[in-house]
């Protein structure tokens, strides 16, 4: 006699009854809540880094003409 019990049929017993619905929405919120700041957060450091970028490009751009106009004379 071969007992065969997949994974859908032992389901509905391995979860727990949910005693007040609304408990799992502010979860949910509080989810959405983190997944945001963290996506702000990302957003910020990438703003951050293309401006500290372009603060380089300058930098390099203005040595560069430096060491031209010394060449020069």
């Amino acid at each position: 006699m071969v007992i065969r019990l997949s994974l859908f049929s032992a389901l509905p017993f391995a979860q727990t009854g949910i005693s007040d619905p609304n408990l799992f929405n502010e979860f949910l919120i509080l989810a959405y809540f983190v997944m945001g700041a963290i996506g702000l957060i990302y957003v910020a450091s990438l703003v951050i880094r293309q401006r500290n970028l372009e603060k380089d490009i300058q930098l390099m751009k203005h040595l560069l003409e430096d060491e031209e106009e010394t060449a020069a004379s």
